[in-house]
């Protein structure tokens, strides 16, 4: 039963890499930075905020984050199941505590190959890598204490892995001002254009799963439709405002993020089917050939070109700049539900101190929501007139990394000033 409960989690791990990629700098503020991009990084995060008096170029690679996370379980607890032979009843009952419904697994990068900003405009390329992966608790309840229940009914909704990776060719334009008056200072807005070239994406189509037990026997059905493309090509845009309040110190801003947002695959599309069934099937019958039992049957199928949808986002933000620090809050909700995104809304703070001016610190947390664990995270940076570099750590659901924590982040950026 261990070895089963294993595979399933290893699956997990494999079958899902989540929406919200982070370019390396943003997750030392744990995403809150909408207001804080400047030069090349703004293609990503608010394009009205590319200007004159910011030129920069991106070092290629060493601007990147990644993470992998999940919602329920943690290392000490992985570690408690993988050391015993068998697990006890309270070992049981200490993993189905641990799971709120699902066990959900995400994990992600952003890659910067190249960027560089000059006057109001920037160019940049990234490689992403999103994905996320759920299954059911009660899968979980039926493999280690058996069926307590006479039927169980898995749904789509529980049970799901997507993944998706593109890279994109963006250029931004920004500083567009839109007057006020002569009291008020002007509105910054810009935007940004993306080619999209799709790497691969693949994503559960379908998924119907009923198991029953009563005394017309064991009863099994499931049904599975995996669909996956290698080869696509897409376009998206962004928008973005950003204004410097009558409040010293006090900025806002906003952004729309895969506006019509969409990669086409093309090149190859195969559809992976997949059924498990079993009717009537009796105790006594269960130590005769299996094979004679269930029918299994699996068929890959070459699929018709099919189109991803990049879910329509929205961030708004507030930054407050201290002489000595600065704070700010962010809101980030997408405005449309893919198999990519739930559409769930998420708040972030940051917190970046100035003191001593040429080695900043950055602390970020995000409260999480149903679909994405809470995070802190810690940084370090330093900042000359012409360089610009730094690194940090997240911890999911635990304030420091270790073996409390639901997952890791590790981010660098490298920016040199032109």
């Amino acid at each position: 039963m261990k070895k089963l409960l294993l595979l399933c989690a290893a699956f997990m791990l494999l079958a899902s890499v989540s929406a919200y990629s982070s370019t390396g700098r943003s997750m030392l503020y744990s995403d809150s930075f909408m207001l804080r991009a400047r030069g090349a990084e703004a293609n990503y995060w608010n394009p009205a905020l590319l200007n004159r008096s910011y030129n920069d170029v991106l070092f290629p690679v060493l601007n990147l984050g990644i993470y992998i996370a999940n919602n329920s379980l943690d290392l000490d607890l992985y570690n408690s199941v993988v050391e015993k032979d068998f697990l006890t009843e309270e070992d049981k009952d200490e993993i189905l505590d641990a799971i709120d419904e699902k066990l959900g697994v995400y994990a992600g990068s952003q890659i910067v190959l190249f960027g560089f900003s000059k006057g109001r405009s920037a160019v940049t390329s990234s490689l992403h890598l999103d994905a996320q992966g759920n299954l059911s608790e009660q899968y979980l309840e039926l493999l280690l204490r058996g069926n307590t229940e006479d039927s169980y009914v898995f749904t789509k909704k529980q049970n799901n892995a997507s993944a998706l990776s593109y890279v994109d060719i963006t250029y931004g334009m920004g500083d567009i001002r839109i007057p006020l008056g002569k009291k008020l200072n002007p509105i910054q807005t810009g935007f940004a254009l993306s080619i999209l070239t799709g790497v691969g994406s693949g994503h559960t189509e379908n998924y119907e799963g009923r198991f029953s037990s009563t005394y017309d026997g064991l009863s099994l059905k499931q049904d599975i439709l995996l669909r996956a493309g290698l080869g696509g090509f897409g376009l998206k845009g962004t928008l973005g405002a950003a204004w410097q309040t009558p409040l010293p110190g006090l900025s806002t801003g906003f952004a729309l993020d895969n506006i019509l947002g969409f990669i086409n695959w093309q090149a190859r599309c195969m559809d992976f089917s997949y059924r498990l069934e079993a009717d009537s099937v009796y105790v006594e019958n269960l130590g005769e050939d299996l094979d004679a039992l269930l029918t299994d049957e699996s068929e890959e199928i070459e699929g018709k070109p099919f189109t991803t949808k990049l879910p329509l986002e929205f961030r708004g933000a507030l930054l407050y700049d201290f002489p000595y620090a600065s704070l700010s809050v962010d809101y980030f909700t997408g405005l449309t539900e893919t198999e990519y995104s739930p559409g769930t809304g998420r708040v972030a703070f940051a917190l970046e101190s100035k003191v001593p001016a040429v080695m900043p610190l950055f602390l970020g947390f995000t409260p999480g929501n149903s679909d994405y664990p809470w995070r802190v995270s810690y940084g370090i940076g330093l900042r000359t007139r012409k360089v610009e570099c730094g690194l940090g750590v997240q911890s999911f659901k635990s304030l420091l990394p270790g073996y409390k924590t639901k997952g890791l982040a590790f981010a660098t950026y490298f920016t040199i000033r032109t």
